[in-house]
C-alpha cells in the first residue's frame, strides 16, 4: 500500500523551513511536561501532543494518521490536532503549540522562550 503526506495530497513540498519544524517540535517537547495528561472532557492530551509530535518529526504519514484515528470515536481529538500539525507543516494556520498554550494561559510562551 502506498501512503501520502497531505504535502503529496496537494502535489506541493512543505513551506516550512527546518528550523521553523525544529523549533516547534522543541516548543512541544517543553510543553509536554505541563500539559495535564487528559483534558477536561477525559480526552488524552498526551496521546495527542505525542501524535503531533511525531508528525512533525516525520514519524507518521497522513494516511498512518488517518487510518489510525479518524473513524475512532475516541480517538477523534487526536485525529484532529494531528490533521492541525499536518496543515501548519504543509499549508498555513496555527502552529500546534499555540492551542497548548492558550490552554496554559497565555504568557507561558515567555517564560519558556527566555
Amino acid at each position: 500500500m502506498q501512503t501520502t503526506t497531505l504535502a503529496q495530497d496537494k502535489w506541493r513540498p512543505s513551506p516550512r523551513k527546518k528550523q521553523e519544524i525544529e523549533a516547534e517540535i522543541s516548543l512541544l517537547d517543553k510543553l509536554s511536561t505541563h500539559i495535564p495528561p487528559t483534558s477536561a472532557f477525559g480526552d488524552s492530551n498526551a496521546n495527542a501532543l505525542d501524535t503531533q509530535l511525531a508528525v512533525l518529526q516525520g514519524r507518521l504519514t497522513y494516511d498512518e494518521v488517518r487510518a489510525r484515528f479518524e473513524d475512532d470515536v475516541i480517538d477523534q481529538y487526536v485525529f484532529f490536532l494531528a490533521r492541525e500539525a499536518f496543515a501548519w507543516l504543509y499549508e498555513a494556520g496555527f502552529a500546534p503549540s499555540e492551542d497548548w498554550l492558550i490552554m496554559l494561559h497565555g504568557d507561558y510562551e515567555s517564560r519558556l522562550v527566555n
